[in-house]
């Protein structure tokens, strides 16, 4: 028998999340599938997908606006998870800077066409809406700050530009978020489409190669 400090302790039960919490990100998810098909929503609408009802939909976010920073934060989300799983050292030293690039543009395509309503959206009301705008810097600055040690390493590595980390993170971040354009993100991609696309990997391998 093994001895008492290597024994492992049963598993307690798995945690559970509060009922309150699996409806409103219920009802969060059912709000960006509304915008996503609609480009609008109702709490009417939305409860009716969710399974619950309108009054219970106004329970969690008492304005418009409220459901969409919720389902704006899920749309949010997924992009910086989606695009850091794209850039990492590990993907940058196995399949180099251009190939990396390119998988970058091609995330951030289709990342931005599957969610450009809720994109949409959210951009319409964000001048007027505080909560919306704190959300958006917050997306910012994670994606930022995973960008600086991307570039970080990359220099470490001798495959990333020397120029400042910071400054070069802040221009792919604004060349990531230039993607989030209609001509580049077409429901039937055609030459031109393809042609910006291979533009845009150009711009992003640009800002990001050593000097030669």
């Amino acid at each position: 028998m093994p001895p008492a400090s290597a024994r492992l302790e049963p598993a307690g039960p798995p945690l559970r999340i509060p009922k309150a919490e699996r409806t409103r990100a219920t009802l969060a998810g059912s709000t960006r599938a509304e915008l996503a098909a609609h480009a609008s929503f109702t709490a009417e609408r939305v409860a009716l997908r969710a399974g619950t009802s309108a009054a219970t939909f106004y329970a969690h976010f008492p304005t418009k606006d409220d459901a969409l920073t919720a389902a704006f934060a899920l749309v949010l989300d997924d992009l910086v998870r989606r695009t850091n799983a794209v850039l990492r050292i590990e993907r940058l030293l196995d399949d180099g800077l251009e190939a990396t690039c390119a998988a970058l543009v091609a995330e951030l395509v289709a990342t931005f066409a599957a969610d450009a309503l809720v994109f949409r959206a959210a951009l319409a009301r964000m001048q007027d809406c505080r909560s919306l705008r704190e959300l958006y810097r917050r997306s910012e600055a994670a994606s930022l700050a995973h960008l600086e040690i991307f570039v970080t390493r990359g220099q470490a590595a001798g495959l990333v530009t020397t120029s400042p980390a910071a400054e070069v993170a802040e221009l792919v971040l604004v060349l990531c978020q230039g993607v989030n354009n209609p001509r580049l993100l077409r429901p039937r991609p055609n030459r031109a489409t393809r042609a910006l696309t291979e533009g845009w990997t150009a711009a992003l391998i640009g800002a990001l190669a050593p000097p030669r």
